[in-house]
């Protein structure tokens, strides 16, 4: 899952712009990886990532942001 984590993050400086974007980009990827981590999809590359599991990742934020 590291590997994912690192290669999530790489691709997140790489897309540019201003420091805050990379910055909240960099955090969407590491909430994003920690919650297919606690999910226990084990995937090593993001060409692996399906709809199905940003869908989970989304679906999640939703029913925290109800709860709030």
């Amino acid at each position: 899952m590291a590997r994912l984590s690192r290669e999530m993050q790489t691709l997140a400086r790489q897309a540019g712009g201003s420091y805050k974007t990379v910055h909240d980009r960099l955090k969407i990827a590491e909430r994003l990886a920690s919650h297919l981590l606690s999910l226990n999809i084990q995937i090593c590359s993001v060409q692996h990532l399906k709809a199905k599991h940003i869908e989970s990742y989304i679906v999640t934020l939703l029913i925290i942001e109800d709860r709030v």
